[in-house]
């Protein structure tokens, strides 16, 4: 599987993230799209960045529109991580995980959901504090 639809599911899991604390504060919709901007120019020059980073915006929007059940979207995302992530490369994982914690502290900083919910994705895509990543 390629990014674009890397960053279609990583919408989703966004979607369920700005859910953790139960509605989805207006801010978070806009530290989302500010990070897309921000990956779509290489992240500030530290990681370089695919195009397709803006589908995750896209996808994440669709969800707030359809109502998406949060649980649906967080495992959608898991699910394609558990059978493709080993194919995901490191430029899209550092996107993903800025774009996480982008999102995670969008609004009065991380909690304790949304740190659990970024701990599993590190997992599950092999990312540590050793590897490069932050």
């Amino acid at each position: 599987m390629g990014a674009a639809q890397f960053y279609g599911e990583l919408g989703k899991f966004l979607y369920a993230l700005a859910l953790a604390d139960g509605f989805i504060q207006p801010r978070e919709v806009r530290k989302l799209e500010g990070a897309v901007s921000d990956a779509l120019k290489g992240l500030c020059g530290k990681y370089s960045a695919r195009g397709e980073a803006i589908l995750a915006r896209l996808q994440f929007q669709h969800c707030i529109r359809e109502q998406t059940p949060s649980r649906k979207a967080e495992e959608s995302f898991l699910d394609y991580v558990r059978t493709h992530g080993n194919s995901v490369d490191s430029a899209d994982k550092k996107v993903a995980l800025a774009l996480i914690r982008r999102v995670s502290a969008a609004y009065g900083g991380v909690r304790v959901k949304e740190s659990l919910m970024e701990q599993t994705v590190r997992e599950m895509l092999h990312i540590n504090h050793g590897n490069g990543m932050p």
